[in-house]
């Protein structure tokens, strides 16, 4: 048997089998890193240090108003959609129900930071205001310090809790005040983020206060729940639970959340209190979205059939390496 010059040309120039596998399989891999983003969630951004106007774990949505805590919670995905919620009011009541002192909170001016962590995102807002009689002329009856954090989650798992909810924790430090039987209310402000897009419903239990409703649909985006219980300082060595009582009231483009703690609960030095806005989605299987199931699915399906057919055609071709046939005498 002899070699020709023209196959040794053909085995120089022609790409081994094996990189023909090795081109499907980068290949398969490309595709499945550039298509994996819709079925996982984003990389969170933020500058920690800085109040930013919005940020997202990849799952919820949050924007944010400057200079008053006010939030905007939505969906990533589902644009122009929203439950909107701000601190309304505190106030002093008596045993009776009676107003009898309020917090003069400003419109514009209270301080933003982040307080943002490896677990979670955290704006606060703090304020130091004036605490007013309820009628006028208004006098001046002491300050209080007021702070609003809007807390999300940044991972499944995160001490801080589920990715799909947005905590609003309030805390009422250094009150006047005016008898010591009082005990302390706020109230919450919700409407939806987009008027044409949805509306309100108004629930009658804690874990459901008020929905944001698809306009269209009738679907639930967002629900609004509140703890029945707060945390109270009286000076003791330990902080104290007390009784909180959420209500909802409203309509179906502006909502409040009222909260009552306790009945005869004053003089406490703070009381911190959490409400939740908890970002609905549809049916899933393991805590995935079916939606996401079927797109993985497609893309571990495509990864397979390349592989395999890179697989097999690098097997079923001959090696470079191969003879002539032995000329005839």
């Amino acid at each position: 048997m002899t070699w020709t010059r023209a196959n040794c040309g053909d085995i120089s120039t022609r790409p081994p089998r094996a990189a023909v596998g090795v081109g499907s399989l980068s290949l398969a891999v490309g595709l499945l890193l550039l298509l994996s983003p819709v079925a996982s969630a984003a990389t969170p951004t933020t500058s920690w240090g800085i109040a930013p106007s919005s940020w997202s774990n990849g799952i919820v949505l949050c924007q944010f108003s400057p200079g008053v805590p006010t939030v905007g919670v939505s969906a990533l995905s589902r644009a122009d959609t929203g439950m909107s919620a701000t601190l309304g009011s505190i106030s002093e009541v008596t045993a009776a129900g009676s107003l009898v002192a309020t917090a003069a909170l400003p419109s514009n001016s209270w301080a933003a930071t982040n307080f943002s962590s490896d677990d979670a995102y955290d704006l606060g807002y703090t304020v130091h205001a004036p605490v007013t009689a309820p009628s006028a002329p208004f006098p001046v009856l002491g300050f209080a310090d007021a702070r609003v954090d809007f807390v999300l989650p940044i991972y499944a798992g995160s001490s801080s809790g589920p990715t799909d909810t947005v905590a609003i924790e309030i805390q009422v430090s250094n009150w006047s005040w005016q008898a010591a039987g009082d005990h302390l209310a706020v109230t919450l402000t919700l409407w939806p983020s987009f008027a044409s897009e949805e509306h309100l419903l108004l629930g009658t239990s804690p874990g459901s206060l008020m929905s944001g409703v698809s306009t269209t649909s009738g679907s639930t985006f967002e629900q609004m729940s509140a703890a029945t219980s707060a945390v109270a300082n009286t000076g003791l060595p330990s902080a104290t639970s007390i009784p909180a009582t959420p209500s909802a009231s409203g309509n179906s483009s502006l909502g409040t959340v009222a909260v009552t703690f306790g009945a005869g609960a004053g003089e406490f030095t703070s009381v911190s209190y959490t409400a939740n806005v908890q970002v609905l989605f549809p049916a899933t299987v393991a805590g995935i979205p079916t939606v996401d199931l079927v797109v993985v699915g497609g893309v571990a399906t495509l990864v397979a059939l390349l592989v395999a057919a890179g697989t097999r055609y690098a097997r079923r071709r001959p090696s470079d390496l191969t003879y002539v046939d032995e000329e005839e005498p």
